[in-house]
C-alpha cells in the first residue's frame, strides 16, 4: 500500500510540474493522500492533525525567515545594494572571462542574500543578456551562473535550504556552514578552473559598460552597508532572524537616507516588492518582497505536515530498510541515492531535503555528518533535474535552457567528490 501511494504521489507531482501546475495542488492532494493512509492505520483524525503540528513545529524558524527573506531581498533592490554589486562587477568582465567571473559573481551575490532563485532573477538575468549578445555561450554562461547561485543557497548563513538541514538534523548552522566550506573547497577550484579553460575559447571583447542602475540609483559605497551588516552579524553568529533583521534595518535605512525613499514606499516595497516603472529596469532586478515567498512558505508548510504524518504512522519504514542495505563503508552513498530518488519523484528541493532526512537519519548516528551529507547532495541534486522547480525556476529567471545543466559544474562535483572521499580507499576517518 505505501509503494501505491509513492507512486500515486510521485507521479501527480510529475505531471504537474510537466503541465506547468502550481506545485502546492499536488503537494494538497499529497498531504490528502497520507491523511488517508494514516486513518486507514486506525489513527484518529486528532493524532494526525497533531502529528501534521509536530512537522510544522519543525520548520517554524524557517518558515518566519522565508517571509524575511522577501523583505530583505525588497529592500537590498530598494536601496541599490544589489545594483552596485551587479553594475561594479559587469562593468570590469570581458566575453572570454565571463563564464568564470559569472560564477564567481554569482557565489558572491547568493552567499550574501542566500538564496538561488533571487540571485538567478538579479545578477542571472543581467549576465545572460551580455552572454548572448557577445556571442558567449549561453548553454556555457547558463551552467555557470546555475551553480554559482547554489553555492550561497547552500552555505550562506541567511539560505532558507541551510536553515531547512540544520532544522532538520537539530545541528548548528554555523557548525554546518564550517564544514559545508571544507567540503565544497575542492570542487570550487575545479570549477574555477574549468570555467577558466572554457572560457578561453570564447570571443574577446572590451571591458563593458552598463549604466543603466547608475541612472537609476545612487551608487556609492554606502550602499554596501547591509552587505557589510550581513558579513558582520554572520561573524558573530547572531543567528539567521537577527542577521536577516538587521539587513532589513540598515537596507531600509539606505533606502530612506541615500535613494530617497519615503517610509510608506519602504514598507510598501517590503510587503510587495521592488517593482520600478522603468521596464528594463523592472526586468533585471524587479522583485522581491514577503508575497514573493509565500508560494515557498506554503511549500515547505505543506511538505513539512504530511513529513510528520509520514514519521509517525511508520510509513517510511519500509523503505527505510531497504536505505539500510546500501550502507556500506560510509553512510554517504545512501543519503546520495535517496537524494537522487526524492529529486527525481518530489521535483523540489525542500522536500527532497526533508525527506532524504527522514530517511537516511537511522544509516548516520552523527547529525554533524549527516547534515554536510546532505547539503552536499540533497541540496543540490534537485537543480541538476531537467523538471525539477529548483532547476527550471532559475534557469527560466536567467533565460537559458536546460542545455546549461551539463555546465553546471560545481553541482555535479559537489557530491562526486564526496564520493571520492568517503568511500575511496583513503577514506578521511573522523
Amino acid at each position: 500500500m505505501e509503494n501505491l501511494l509513492m507512486g500515486l504521489f510521485s507521479i501527480n507531482l510529475i505531471f504537474s510540474v510537466l503541465k506547468g501546475l502550481p506545485l502546492y495542488y499536488p503537494l494538497i492532494l499529497g498531504y490528502g493522500l497520507f491523511f488517508g493512509y494514516g486513518i486507514k492505520k486506525n489513527y484518529a483524525v486528532r493524532e494526525l492533525l497533531v502529528f501534521s503540528l509536530e512537522g510544522l513545529k519543525k520548520v517554524k524558524t524557517i518558515l518566519t525567515v522565508f517571509l524575511l527573506i522577501g523583505i530583505m531581498t525588497a529592500l537590498w533592490r530598494a536601496s541599490g545594494t544589489t545594483a552596485y554589486l551587479v553594475e561594479w562587477g559587469t562593468a570590469r568582465m570581458r566575453a572570454d572571462m565571463m563564464p568564470l567571473m559569472g560564477f564567481l559573481l554569482a557565489c558572491l551575490v547568493s552567499f550574501l542574500t542566500g538564496t538561488s532563485f533571487g540571485s538567478a532573477a538579479s545578477l542571472g538575468m543581467v549576465l545572460m543578456s551580455m552572454a548572448k549578445s557577445l556571442g558567449v555561450s549561453p548553454a556555457l554562461m547558463g551552467g555557470a551562473l546555475l551553480s554559482g547561485v547554489y553555492f550561497g543557497d547552500r552555505c550562506s548563513p541567511v539560505s532558507t535550504s541551510a536553515l531547512l538541514v540544520s532544522e532538520t538534523t537539530d545541528t548548528d548552522l554555523y557548525i554546518n556552514i564550517s564544514t559545508m566550506f571544507k567540503s565544497g573547497l575542492i570542487p570550487f577550484i575545479i570549477s574555477i578552473l574549468l570555467y577558466l579553460f572554457l572560457g578561453r575559447g570564447e570571443l574577446t571583447a572590451p571591458v563593458l559598460k552598463n549604466d543603466v542602475f547608475s541612472k537609476a540609483f545612487v551608487l556609492n559605497l554606502w550602499v554596501l552597508l547591509p552587505a557589510a551588516v550581513m558579513l558582520i552579524l554572520s561573524f558573530f553568529r547572531l543567528g539567521a532572524k537577527f542577521t536577516i533583521i538587521g539587513n532589513i534595518l540598515s537596507a531600509g535605512l539606505i533606502a530612506l537616507l541615500i535613494q530617497g525613499l519615503s517610509p510608506m514606499e519602504i514598507v510598501r516595497i517590503g510587503l510587495f516588492g521592488y517593482h520600478p516603472q522603468d521596464v528594463v529596469l523592472k526586468e533585471l532586478i524587479g522583485g522581491g518582497g514577503v508575497f514573493s515567498m509565500i508560494q515557498a512558505f506554503f511549500i515547505v508548510g505543506i511538505s513539512s505536515s504530511y513529513m510528520g504524518i509520514l514519521r509517525n504512522t511508520g510509513f517510511l519504514n519500509g523503505i527505510k530498510k531497504s536505505i539500510s542495505g546500501f550502507k556500506k563503508r560510509s553512510s554517504f552513498p545512501s543519503v546520495l541515492l535517496t537524494s537522487i530518488m526524492g529529486a527525481f519523484i518530489t521535483c523540489n528541493q525542500s522536500l527532497t531535503i526533508l525527506l532524504a532526512g527522514e530517511l537516511t537519519e537511522h544509516v548516520e548516528e552523527d547529525p554533524y555528518r549527516l547534515a554536510s551529507h546532505l547539503e552536499n547532495s540533497a541540496v543540490v541534486i534537485p537543480a541538476l533535474v531537467p523538471w525539477s522547480i529548483a532547476s527550471a525556476l532559475p534557469l527560466t529567471a536567467m533565460g537559458a535552457t536546460k542545455a546549461s545543466i551539463p555546465f553546471a559544474f560545481y553541482l555535479f562535483l559537489l557530491p562526486l567528490v564526496t564520493l571520492a572521499r568517503e568511500v575511496g580507499p583513503h577514506k578521511n576517518k573522523r
